[in-house]
């Protein structure tokens, strides 16, 4: 079996996204995407929450369309891959950051008819895996 780096997150835009271009004319974007959990402590059965911001990246075509739906507050799915990326600050401090390398996404909504959600975007593709499962 191949090595597998796929992530799939839906969560709220932090912040509208802008649309840049590199030097070199290709389009950008990034925006951030908050995700949350929330569970009941067994001790105090207060109820916790904790959000994760993830920081992600698309390109040309994707950031083109990515942009449209990327608007703060916005609900929305993303799967990509997990990139870490090193890189020195103007201060010359050096740092890490996790991305998330958009590849597919879409704008959820809420279903009104079921109470459920809908991902208004175009289906996910499956990757091609050459290994048979192993059971």
């Amino acid at each position: 079996m191949r090595d597998w780096n796929t992530v799939t997150l839906i969560g709220h835009v932090g912040q509208d996204a802008e649309l840049k271009s590199t030097p070199n004319g290709k389009a950008m974007i990034r925006v951030s995407l908050a995700t949350s959990v929330k569970w009941q402590d067994a001790t105090t059965r207060e109820w916790k929450a904790k959000t994760e911001w993830h920081n992600l990246i698309a390109w040309e075509k994707a950031a083109e369309a990515l942009a449209t739906i990327a608007k703060k507050g916005n609900r929305i799915m993303v799967k990509g891959t997990i990139h870490y990326n090193e890189f020195t600050k103007q201060d010359g401090t050096k740092t890490n950051e996790t991305q998330i390398m958009v590849e597919d996404f879409g704008k959820m909504e809420q279903n009104m008819r079921t109470g459920g959600e809908t991902n208004t975007g175009k289906p996910a593709t499956t990757p091609y895996v050459d290994d048979p499962l192993p059971f």
